[in-house]
Order: C-alpha cells, then sequence, then structure tokens
C-alpha cells in the first residue's frame, strides 16, 4: 500500500509546533487518499491521518480536534507535496534485490 511520510513540518495556520507534530508519521494513502489535482499534493482520509497523529503526539491531535476539526470535519486532509515523501513498498522491494545481504548494492565483477 502506498503511503506519504511527513518529513518536513506542513505550511498553514496550525502553530509550529503541532504542523511540526506531523513529522515522521506515514498515512496510507490507499483507497481512501490519492494524488490531488492541486500539485499533485497528496489527499489522504482526515481519520487515518488524525489517527496516526493521536497515537504519536495528542496533545497536536487535540489541537487539531479543538480547532479545526470541531464542527464538520473534512473527509480528506491535503499535504503539500513539497513536505512529502511517497513511499512505494513494492518498488523498495525491487531495490532489495539489489542489495546483497548486507545491504550494500551487489555489484558485477
Amino acid at each position: 500500500m502506498l503511503t506519504v511520510l511527513i518529513a518536513i513540518a506542513p505550511p498553514g495556520r496550525a502553530p509550529y509546533w503541532v504542523r511540526q507534530a506531523w513529522v515522521g508519521l506515514e498515512i496510507p494513502l490507499g483507497a481512501s487518499g490519492s494524488l490531488s489535482s492541486s500539485a499533485g499534493d497528496y489527499k489522504v482520509s482526515t481519520a487515518e491521518a488524525m489517527q496516526a497523529l493521536r497515537k504519536e503526539h495528542p496533545k497536536a491531535a487535540r489541537w487539531w480536534e479543538e480547532n479545526v476539526l470541531h464542527s464538520t470535519p473534512p473527509d480528506f486532509l491535503i499535504f503539500s507535496r513539497s513536505c512529502c515523501i511517497l513511499n512505494d513498498p513494492s518498488s523498495q522491494e525491487d531495490a532489495d534485490d539489489d542489495m546483497d545481504f548486507d545491504g550494500w548494492p551487489v555489484l558485477d565483477a
């Protein structure tokens, strides 16, 4: 399943400490998420994103719930492509085929 790894604090109006809490979280991009039409940004399920945030940073998740999602939460959150890394496990498996048991590239002699 494709996932999005948040690599740097996403832009936005939330306080920096709340935006920084997203860094390091991996959010599924499977059936519930996709590339959005706006500049190839990543669209993820609000429920899945909040679950990941709540697990690692409950205080930041509480801030989101109280200040952004308190009325009618959106179905999706959009993360800027500039702050994310797309993780495709199937491409990693292919890359692993080119490594020896120590994780070093296999060189043809």
